[in-house]
């Protein structure tokens, strides 16, 4: 009897195996859905180009003098390059995309030229494409250098509080410029 209890025993212990292997079965298989979720919210720069999230202007930029592809954000590009005929008419303002898209790219180039460092601020001034004002107005675009989706450098122009690399959470945010109006002086009392 002895022998058949160590037989039972041992039979619990290969059930008890085989629960651990199915356990570790399930665990992998659980690190897989994992892996499977995270690649499912990776949100890649070739993606949010055809997305339209980003807008590729590498062409103009190496004319600028830049030697790595470059994107602008599709809000960055709304507020500071997007100008219609439409927008023409209405502000009786004759500017154009290529020229504004041009004042973008060798401005950012000119703060590449500057200090190191991955991010950079740069301004420039540009009429608001919406809005009343006809008169140009001062604007702060972000610059960053990074990997793209295979590890190549890349640029990303972006508005200060923007980071398209989250993912479309709300497609129509990132296509929605914020308030363009210039800031007006105050005067001072008596001047």
């Amino acid at each position: 009897m002895s022998a058949d209890t160590t037989h039972s025993n041992d039979k619990d212990n290969d059930n008890d195996n085989d629960n651990d292997n199915d356990n570790n079965d399930h665990d992998h298989d659980h690190d897989h859905d994992h892996d499977r979720r995270f690649l499912l919210h990776a949100y890649g720069r070739a993606q949010a180009l055809s997305d339209g999230v980003l807008v590729d202007v590498s062409k103009m930029a190496r004319q600028a003098g830049f030697n790595v592809p470059v994107a602008m954000t599709r809000a960055a590009w709304i507020d500071c390059v997007e100008w219609t005929d439409d927008t023409t008419r209405s502000k009786a303002v004759f500017q154009d995309e290529v020229g504004r898209l041009w004042d973008v790219v060798y401005m950012a180039r000119l703060a590449a030229a500057g200090a190191g460092g991955e991010r950079r601020s740069f301004r420039l001034y540009r009429v608001p494409p919406e809005g009343p004002d006809i008169r140009p107005c001062r604007v702060e675009l972000w610059m960053r250098i990074g990997p793209g989706d295979a590890g190549e450098p890349v640029i990303t122009i972006t508005q200060p509080r923007e980071d398209w690399s989250r993912g479309v959470r709300d497609r129509a945010a990132l296509w929605r410029a914020p308030a363009t109006a210039c800031r007006r002086r105050r005067r001072s009392p008596g001047g």
